[in-house]
């Protein structure tokens, strides 16, 4: 008895060796094509829940490296704000529109300009969500890998908090491009945080004046 359990225990433990590696395979072949990625634009839809309090928008979304970002909300709660942020002053340009627009310059952590959960603008982008995954595997998360539409969909899985208080995440790669398309994460199997792209065009020429207010 002793042994077959000693058996079943290794059994397990390789499929779930292998799992792991699949899910790190394509982890790494994310981050190759992430590395020919110049910018990219999209439309993004967010949610997020803190608590009983939740917060859904849509924005035009641009994104250029090493880390430029463009948001604009063009449904939901403030519409028609936007924020920036620059890579090579750590800031984050908020514009409110009244008549015409008004910008103040705030810290990325400033609530003004991070989402009810408190994350920052520059916590959105595609390469951002690889580095989710990375942190989950590197914790000893578990990892199924599955097939949904155009989607290989890795879901991990961590007994304890990975990301603040997430302990689940959920996230398609797109087959054709190889890159994450949408992503959602959990605190104890509530979800707290949901990102969606669509119409993604990649490389298409963005430069730095294309992220001023």
């Amino acid at each position: 008895m002793r042994r077959l359990l000693l058996s079943l225990v290794f059994v397990f433990s390789i499929a779930s060796m292998s799992l792991a590696l699949d899910c790190r395979s394509l982890l790494n072949e994310g981050y190759k094509r992430w590395e020919k990625v110049k910018d990219y634009t999209c439309v993004l839809e967010a949610y997020n829940r803190k608590g009983n309090l939740e917060d859904i928008r849509v924005y035009d979304y641009k994104f250029m490296k090493p880390n430029y970002v463009y948001m604009k909300v063009i449904k939901g709660k403030n519409k028609n704000a936007k924020v920036y942020y620059d890579p090579t002053t750590n800031k984050v340009k908020g514009c409110k529109k009244i008549i015409f627009y008004i910008c103040k310059t705030f810290d990325p952590s400033d609530k003004k300009v991070t989402s009810i959960r408190g994350a920052k603008v520059y916590e959105s982008s595609m390469g951002f969500a690889l580095d989710n995954v990375r942190a989950f595997l590197d914790a000893g998360a578990t990892c199924t890998l599955t097939t949904k539409d155009n989607c290989m969909l890795l879901h991990l899985k961590s007994s304890k908090p990975v990301l603040g208080d997430v302990d689940e995440m959920k996230v398609c790669i797109d087959k054709d491009m190889g890159l994450p398309v949408w992503w959602e994460k959990y605190a104890k199997g509530v979800l707290v945080n949901r990102l969606v792209l669509r119409d993604v065009k990649m490389n298409v020429g963005l430069s730095v004046k294309d992220f001023k207010p």
